[in-house]
This record gives C-alpha cells, sequence and structure tokens, in this order.
C-alpha cells in the first residue's frame, strides 16, 4: 500500500489506494466473483463502505467507478514480485504460528474461466478483451455401476490455478496462475522447484503429500521421498490397454495383480489371504 500511495504522489485522490484495497478483500470475503457485483453489495452496504474507509457523509456517492477498479488492478499488477513477497512472508508466519504447518501437504489445479471476451486487438486498444488466456480442456473418467469407463470433457477459455496448500489448515503454500492450456505435470515441477528454494524448511518437516491420479508421475514421487522423506499418497492412473483385470505374476500360477497395485494369491480359483500393495 504504501508503494501504491507513493506512485500516486501528488495526484488525484478521489478514492483512497487503502479503501480500494480493502473493498477488494472484502469482495474477496463475501465471494463476490466480478468487480461489478462487489459494486452492487457497496452501495447497498453502508457498514462494508464504513470498514473500508471510504467516506461515511458521501454516502454511495463514496463508491468506486468500475474504470477505479480497472486502473486499480493494472497498478497492483505491476508490483508482482511485492505481493508475491508478501505471500512468501504469510507462509513463513503461519509455519511459525500454527502446529504442524505443513506436515501435511496436498497439489490440485483449478479452473478460472475468464470474464472477458477474446478479441484480436492489442491491449493498448482495447484494454476490455482478454489476452493472456488461452483455451483449455479438462478430461474425467469415472466408472458406473455397469462397469462400463466414461469420459467426461470440460472446456473453459482463460486461466489455470495451480496449487499446493496445507491440508490440515486448507492454506496456500505456493501457486501460479498460467494460461489454461499449460499441463499439470510439468507447472507442479517447477512449483515443487520455488518450494525449495523459498520455504525449504516446509518440505524438511513435512510427512505426506497428497494428489489426484493426474499427478501420478514416477518424477516427482520420487524425488519427494529420495530427497525429503515425504510419503507421497497420489492416486494411480490404469495404464493397462487391454481388458484385462487381473495379470499373472511372471513364474507364478497362482498369484496376481490389478493395474492399481494389490497382489493375490489364490487357491483352486478362489482369492485368499489380504491384498499387499
Amino acid at each position: 500500500m504504501q508503494t501504491l500511495e507513493r506512485e500516486r504522489g501528488n495526484g488525484r485522490n478521489d478514492y483512497s489506494v487503502r479503501a480500494v484495497w480493502n473493498s477488494i478483500l472484502g469482495g474477496i470475503i463475501f465471494g463476490h466473483s466480478s468487480t461489478a457485483s462487489l459494486r452492487r453489495e457497496l452501495l447497498r452496504n453502508a457498514q462494508l463502505r464504513q470498514i473500508c474507509g471510504f467516506g461515511i457523509c458521501s454516502g454511495t456517492d463514496a463508491v468506486p467507478d468500475a474504470w477505479v477498479y480497472s486502473r486499480f488492478f493494472r497498478r497492483l499488477a505491476k508490483h508482482s514480485t511485492e505481493v508475491r513477497r508478501i505471500f512468501d512472508t504469510l507462509v513463513d508466519r503461519c509455519r511459525e504460528e500454527l502446529p504442524n504447518f505443513g506436515h501435511h501437504i496436498g497439489c490440485d489445479g483449478k479452473a478460472l474461466a475468464s470474464y472477458a471476451r477474446r478479441t484480436g486487438k492489442s491491449e493498448h486498444e482495447d484494454r476490455r478483451g482478454e489476452h493472456d488466456a488461452t483455451w483449455g480442456v479438462h478430461a474425467h473418467h469415472t466408472k458406473g455401476s455397469d462397469e462400463v469407463m466414461r469420459e467426461t470433457v470440460k472446456s473453459w477459455f482463460g486461466f489455470k490455478l495451480h496449487l499446493i496448500a496445507d491440508t490440515t489448515y486448507e492454506l496456500p503454500i505456493a501457486f501460479t496462475v498460467l494460461p489454461a492450456n499449460h499441463n499439470e505435470m510439468p507447472v507442479m515441477h517447477r512449483l515443487l522447484d520455488g518450494l525449495a528454494r523459498r520455504h525449504e524448511a516446509v518440505l524438511q518437516t513435512s510427512e505426506t503429500w497428497s494428489g489426484d491420479r493426474g499427478y501420478d508421475d514416477g518424477k516427482p514421487v520420487t524425488r519427494l521421498w529420495d530427497e525429503y522423506r515425504i510419503k507421497p499418497m497420489i492416486d494411480i492412473r490404469n495404464t493397462w490397454k487391454d481388458p484385462d483385470t487381473t495379470r499373472v505374476v511372471t513364474g507364478q500360477e497362482n498369484v496376481t495383480y490389478d493395474w492399481n497395485g494389490p497382489v493375490c494369491l489364490s487357491d483352486d480359483n478362489e482369492r485368499t489371504g489380504d491384498s499387499v500393495r
């Protein structure tokens, strides 16, 4: 805030930097997904305007116009390094204050659809258009009660949030937002590298790392265990191309396994004993 205030200098101060910033935080807290939704809330909620720091006596005239927020976000984007520093400081403080913070970690990706229209014009010609987003596609496979695998495909225009978080407190530890066509695994490798540089103490004390089967990759699994002794808890993908549900262990006649890992001992075509991963 001090940086943005210094940049404004002696310019117009119709809407203070801190009040606009507080209102943006308020919008996140109250679940407003757009500037228009946030402005409607500020127009009807005098208490929120007062808490944010807008003039009490000005009434609804104190609510910034939409272009004020657009300009504020453009100014804020120029200081992404400072925002990252603030985030990393908060991660360190969480580790100091919260017992066992970072001991159980999870990773995931989240589609972020753009509200702006796609345009071929340059950003200078049309600031309302979306010039950085791309189309992303995500396929999800489920098996029904009839044992038939079905594919659900989701496509969106926008971005994708790649996140590493503490699963106990549900607080982020590392993140990045990229165009939607970036694959999760290469990005997660880079996030892990960044986590090792900025918060290696978290990796040194972590016990488990969870993720869905989209993160079933041998390199990070091996690295997590070999370098940090973190137990990967990542679902396994079915990479079998044939329809067989089980296979016989080489050199054995009554020992079988399936694509998910369990090994079974069978006697007279009846499976007995416990499954072992």
